[in-house]
């Protein structure tokens, strides 16, 4: 692989096989991403697999491309301890309420989620961390930003505005994932569909 072939996006590692060796290019795409040191712990997701074969030598090589994602690693189960099996489910309050789709005047028409959320004090806010799409599925990731200085004791609500941008016609996922903190990992809180029509 020249250096014109590397991603620019710092977050992918390639690995190769001469043997055309899936096991083997993956470990070398890992042996890539782990470079920072044997201690530390990556989370990755399988970008896309490619390669080339023939010619009159008869090359064979296989390619895998893979991204370094901290989210995969919470759903990676860990190794050596087994994880308890579960002997109760429970339907979860929605963490949300009022929970609607509106729309933008604009070409093509663009939706906006809108909700509220009972928060401890007055002068939460959440930070927007991202909104991906894939398909018909969309995920909204935010942190909580609590308030600035002391403030009083108060439920209220706190509102939530989302840019979901244009959307073909069909029915959608929407996951909203949430954190209390940039340290710490987003969890998801709530889920529902919607249908763009």
């Amino acid at each position: 692989m020249t250096s014109s072939d590397r991603p620019i996006d710092k977050s992918i590692f390639v690995g190769s096989s001469e043997h055309f060796s899936l096991d083997e290019a993956l470990r070398d795409a890992m042996q890539h991403a782990s470079a920072g040191g044997a201690d530390i712990l990556v989370g990755f997701q399988i970008n896309r697999i490619f390669g080339h074969h023939g010619g009159i030598a008869g090359l064979q090589t296989l390619c895998v491309e893979i991204r370094v994602d901290d989210d995969v690693s919470q759903d990676v189960p860990s190794q050596g301890a087994h994880r308890q099996q579960a002997t109760q489910l429970s339907v979860c309050e929605p963490v949300f309420e009022h929970l609607e789709i509106g729309s933008l005047h604009a070409s093509p028409t663009q939706f906006v989620l809108r909700a509220q959320r009972t928060m401890p004090t007055p002068g939460w806010t959440f930070h927007i961390d991202s909104v991906k799409r894939s398909g018909h599925h969309i995920t909204v990731q935010l942190t909580d930003v609590p308030p600035e200085g002391q403030v009083v004791q108060t439920l209220g609500p706190t509102p939530l505005m989302v840019q979901l941008g244009a959307l073909r016609a069909g029915r959608y996922v929407i996951e909203i994932f949430g954190r209390k903190s940039p340290q710490e990992r987003h969890q998801l809180l709530q889920a529902t569909v919607v249908s763009a029509h």
